[in-house]
């Protein structure tokens, strides 16, 4: 689902924005939802980051219990 309020409807077709798994249970991120959970000040490094092949990004859930058990 878009978010009309972050105004990103036109971000997919501005750059390309591959498609996101959680690094520990395969759920399908959302672009939008990462953007949202991180902020939108600056979309062009969240991009680099997001469509970087040298970082792996969590779920929330996998990202809570990494950060509360320490491990993985």
């Amino acid at each position: 689902m878009k978010h009309k309020s972050l105004n990103l409807l036109n971000l997919s077709s501005e750059k390309h924005i591959r498609e996101r798994n959680c690094f520990r249970c395969g759920k399908e991120l959302i672009f939008e939802d990462f953007l949202k959970n991180k902020g939108v000040n600056d979309k062009d490094e969240f991009i680099k980051i997001w469509n970087s092949k040298y970082i792996e990004l969590f779920c929330c859930r996998c990202y809570n219990l990494k950060m509360k058990y320490n491990s993985f």
